[in-house]
């Protein structure tokens, strides 16, 4: 199927338990072919040693940025600040398809990305794609707000717990590396598919250590 004839700004935001493992893929795939203008990773963390066991970094690593690790490694753009209603508009590009990227830990910071989106509909076009995890289990869920088809963020998440949460996911619960992975797997293949003009899936997925399930 014939691409997109549209260039996209992948604006990941995130580089922790999920993010630092799309990276790996998705900056691959960016410089393999055309159809990528820019890649940035967005990320105020720090690497700690906790983050050894589940996420994508080396001893080497601890103390510095997640997002400047990722990026020097993998030779994207990157912001070591968090994203916030200040910020966030400075990402985006009016003249290219904003490909907006989750991997993040609260539901506030969720619904700030879909609420900005939204009342800059005019101005951005905009594909959120949103990569989560509660306890063991991972969700993904598309929303496109250029045609308004997917699953609606403040929709989906508007009576889910820990919604007021301010601690990150993985104080939450028993995460485990294979759900962040396969959530890395999941973004990767539909931000893709999404740029090739392929069909995606627009509802979530729900994940966890026994089984995978697709609604």
């Amino acid at each position: 199927m014939k691409g997109r004839d549209n260039l996209f700004n992948i604006i990941q935001i995130g580089a922790g338990g999920t993010g630092c493992h799309l990276v790996h893929f998705l900056s691959q795939y960016a410089t393999s072919q055309n159809k990528i203008d820019k890649y940035i990773i967005i990320d105020g963390d720090i690497v700690e040693e906790k983050n050894l066991f589940r996420q994508n970094f080396l001893p080497q690593h601890v103390g510095s940025y997640k997002a400047e690790v990722v990026g020097r490694i993998y030779s994207i753009d990157y912001f070591c600040e968090y994203v916030n209603e200040k910020n966030i508009e400075h990402f985006f590009n009016k003249d290219l398809i904003n490909i907006v990227i989750g991997c993040i830990d609260t539901v506030k910071c969720r619904l700030m990305i879909d609420t900005f989106i939204k009342q800059n509909i005019m101005k951005y076009k905009a594909v959120y794609f949103d990569g989560g995890n509660l306890d063991s289990t991972a969700q993904v869920i598309v929303y496109d707000y250029i045609n308004s088809i997917g699953q609606d963020v403040s929709e989906f998440f508007k009576d889910k717990e820990y919604l007021d949460q301010t601690v990150s996911c993985s104080e939450l619960g028993d995460q485990t590396i294979l759900a962040n992975m396969m959530a890395a797997t999941y973004l990767m293949t539909n931000v893709c598919f999404y740029i090739e003009n392929e069909e995606i899936k627009y509802t979530h997925y729900i994940i966890n250590k026994h089984f995978i399930q697709v609604n």
